[in-house]
């Protein structure tokens, strides 16, 4: 709670009149050449920031204090902004007076993590989103709308409540919004950066509120005329980025509904485990495929990957444009070097913008005539054609800020320096005042030369003492006219003034503040000429950053020897496929392996060494079929699959402490997950499989998750293990297949991986000399293959009825639930 006491200092009373409107925020208050935090801001902040915490001694307590200077503060804001922090950016109004009391403050920009435009805020290839929320719970389900505010996207989607958790994840926003009566919803409780806000909007003038802000009749075209909670999720998410940023954001002027049916779908799961498109890992998809001219077209290329298509026309459009331009060299050279015109247009549309960008944006508009005819070779490829008919030339604006801009302007209207002559007469004028006052500074200065007999004399100027005349301490013998007043005494000379010379400074700083007020206001009305185009410059930046995307997989076709694939209905030929990823960090000769699935042959269980490549052979084919369906081409000789509409993967052993899951936990969680999201559609990765728990309760429950795919799922499956015992579940089932990586030990005892795929199963796991290779001290290697043979004589000795001979004896299905409990139990102590 603040409060306001009598024994406050007036700027601590100021402060806390400001705070409390922003008491979950931090609020920079500007105090010279300082943006000061007080209190709880200011302890967090030194925290958060590592800068210094001062006090303030105010009558019986002391304030504490923290501050950074104004010229640098964005670096600070960027670090709190990063950590999930709001940054209240309170200025000083008017210039400093004392006579006048305390100066005037009001808040200028309230700066949250996800509805920041400023490019320094902002990560060049990932969009920021703000996510808004907004539930049926009736219907169990969550209405979603991310918007953001620095590109102008604004996308919805509908999940199940039981999927909201992953989704959100999958959408990574920056900040969270939704309804304070949600507050105690599990979905929700893991999340950090979530604010509750206290939303009571009816639903008409939520539906009226979106017409009114798009400027339409109905919602019809954008598909949500009856998707309720969608439109109130989007009117929640216009509302809080307009009262933040405020401005009426009225550049969003579209909403895209987003169908998972149109998507091939990733898990965040996936995505980690395939590493596709984590920006804090050097060695990803998106790392090694990034060569994109633009940061507009890298976002969409993150965009791509992130979400594959599922739809067989789209897919083959754009790979029929990335094989028209393999041998393109042009259209590189015309690409690059252009600025993030996307993100401009968005500053540009909230006057933030500054006259470099619009500089950028003439020099995008330069190079789209030479990109324009250029595409018009290609009038016989459906999806050029089409983005090339999204292109507009746009002279206009062209012309505009070719004949309004100067080369090298300055970045604050403070300054001026922005409009060029011959663009306003009535500015023109004003600068030819300056250039007249500057004559006349040179004639006054002659003139009091003259005047004094002296040859050094100088009239100067500077931001304290306005202008002055200098005179040098060795004409102090000299008698000075009476009008001459002094005005500052230095070490080596005096500086007057004199009437005249007031008057010339009052006339200067007239003729400049006019200047740069008349300089501002037609640099506003260039911005607002610009933004009447938005919707075409839109439409052309996003065929440009397409273009530079089918491009840049253009070029990797030879850099990185990849092949068309080809779409069939109900299989999977993969001739000699290679993992990009593994071949372009090793830079060295990679075993490339075949892989061929059917209906009838769905499922194969994949056993060999560690080490052997199991894991590398399962995700190169999962990158493969996930390349082809963004339209790219494909690291294999050759490629025929089906379309897929989810990948899922389970590999690696994980915990997540901080939720108080274990290893096993966390694997049965995303076991459950795959088991009940998958279909025929559905490619899956099981990799180990039932390892986080004892021998006998492993077996059983990788038995069950395989039988379970094979029989009820029909999924495409690929499940590596070091249970051999499963490889027993191939006589059950038909689609089921063994498969290998051979490994061998050598004349030398050393253990040598071959890295082919084979049909049949492994021998054995080769762990010890797998532990042995990894550094393992060689008295525990030896120890250990004692005891392994110990173990192994004891084994012979025992019933050679093993766990999965003895399921297979018994009709489980026959069994109680009681049954089949005191059956595992049996299992797990080895009692036949």
């Amino acid at each position: 709670m603040i409060e306001i006491k009598n024994t406050d200092t007036p700027v601590v009373q100021q402060w806390k009149k400001i705070k409390k409107s922003y008491l979950e925020e931090i609020v920079f208050y500007r105090l010279g050449d300082f943006y000061e935090l007080f209190y709880e801001d200011a302890i967090n902040a030194s925290r958060l920031l590592n800068i210094q915490l001062t006090k303030r001694k105010n009558k019986n307590e002391n304030i504490p204090m923290a501050g950074v200077p104004f010229h640098s503060a964005n670096s600070y804001i960027a670090k709190l902004l990063n950590f999930g922090y709001s940054v209240v950016i309170c200025e000083q109004v008017g210039e400093s007076n004392e006579s006048k009391g305390l100066m005037e403050r009001r808040v200028e920009r309230v700066l949250t993590p996800a509805t920041v435009f400023e490019e320094e805020f902002l990560e060049e290839k990932k969009y920021n989103l703000l996510l808004s929320i907004y539930f049926n719970l009736k219907e169990k389900k969550a209405s979603l709308t991310t918007m953001d505010v620095s590109t102008g996207e604004f996308k919805a989607l509908n999940v199940h409540i039981n999927d909201l958790e992953q989704e959100i994840k999958s959408i990574s926003p920056s900040e969270i919004i939704t309804n304070s009566k949600y507050k105690d919803l599990e979905c929700l409780s893991k999340f950090s950066n979530i604010k509750f806000l206290s939303w009571d909007v009816e639903l008409s003038e939520c539906y009226h509120y979106l017409l009114l802000h798009f400027d339409i009749q109905h919602l019809y075209s954008f598909k949500i005329e009856n998707e309720n909670e969608i439109i109130r999720s989007a009117y929640n998410c216009l509302i809080y980025s307009q009262n933040k940023i405020g401005n009426d954001l009225k550049y969003i002027n579209k909403i895209e509904l987003i169908e998972k049916s149109n998507i091939l779908y990733l898990d965040p799961n996936t995505k980690d485990n395939l590493d596709i498109n984590n920006l804090n890992k050097k060695n990803t998809l998106f790392s090694i495929l990034d060569d994109c001219c633009t940061t507009m077209g890298s976002r969409k290329l993150y965009n791509w990957l992130d979400k594959p298509l599922n739809d067989k026309i789209y897919i083959l459009n754009r790979q029929e444009a990335i094989e028209s331009l393999i041998n393109n060299e042009k259209i590189y050279d015309l690409l690059v070097e252009i600025g993030d015109i996307e993100r401009i247009l968005s500053r540009v549309a909230l006057k933030s913008a500054k006259p470099k960008d619009l500089l950028k944006i003439k020099n995008f508009l330069n190079k789209i005539p030479e990109i324009k005819k250029e595409l018009d070779s290609y009038k016989d490829i459906k999806l050029l054609k089409e983005l090339n008919k999204n292109i507009y030339l746009l002279n206009d604006i062209n012309d505009l800020i070719e004949s309004s801009i100067i080369e090298e302007p300055s970045n604050s209207f403070k300054e001026g320096n922005i409009i060029k002559e011959g663009y306003d007469s009535e500015l023109d004028e004003l600068k030819n005042i300056n250039k007249k006052i500057a004559i006349d500074l040179i004639k006054l200065e002659e003139q009091e030369k003259e005047l004094l007999k002296i040859d050094k004399i100088k009239i100067a100027y500077n931001n304290i003492s306005g202008y002055y005349i200098e005179i040098s301490n060795k004409y102090n013998d000299i008698e000075l006219p009476t009008h001459y007043i002094r005005k500052q005494t230095l070490k080596n000379c005096e500086r007057y003034y004199t009437k005249e010379l007031k008057n010339i400074e009052n006339e200067v700083f007239s003729a400049k503040s006019k200047s740069i007020l008349k300089e501002k206001n037609l640099y506003l009305e260039i911005l607002n000429i610009i933004n009447n185009s938005y919707t075409q410059l839109k439409s052309t930046v996003n065929s440009i950053s397409e273009i530079d995307v089918l491009n840049t997989l253009s070029k990797s076709i030879k850099k990185y020897n990849l092949n068309k694939p080809q779409f069939v209905e109900d299989y999977i030929n993969i001739k000699n496929g290679r993992h990009i990823l593994i071949e372009n960090l090793v830079k060295q000769d990679f075993t490339p392996n075949s892989l061929f699935m059917d209906k009838s042959n769905n499922n194969y269980i994949i056993t060999g060494a560690n080490m052997g490549g199991k894991s590398t052979y399962m995700r190169q084919n999962a990158i493969i079929i996930l390349l082809a369906q963004i339209g790219s081409f494909v690291p294999a000789e050759s490629c025929e699959l089906k379309i897929f509409n989810k990948i899922f993967t389970r590999i690696g052993a994980s915990d997540n402490i901080s939720e108080g899951l274990s290893t096993f936990m966390v694997e049965m969680t995303e076991t459950a997950n795959i088991l009940n999201n998958s279909d025929e559609n559905t490619f899956i990765l099981l990799d180990e499989i039932g390892r986080g728990t004892s021998t006998y309760e492993g077996v059983s429950i990788a038995w069950s998750v395989l039988n379970k795919i094979a029989e009820d799922l029909n999924s495409f499956c690929l499940f590596a293990t070091h249970y051999f015992e499963l490889t027993e579940l191939s006589k059950k089932h038909n689609n089921i297949k063994n498969i290998f990586l051979e490994s061998n030990i050598n004349n030398e005892g050393k253990l040598i991986f071959s890295h082919v795929v084979k049909e049949g199963v492994a021998n054995k796991s080769y762990g010890i000399e797998v532990a042995s290779l990894a550094g393992v001290p060689k008295d525990v290697v030896l120890e250990a293959r004692l005891k392994l043979k110990n173990l192994e004589n004891k084994n012979k000795s025992k019933s050679n009825l093993g766990a999965i001979n003895f399921i297979e004896e018994i009709d489980i299905d026959s069994l109680s639930p009681k049954e089949a409990l005191a059956l595992l139990y049996k299992i797990k102590n080895n009692i036949k």
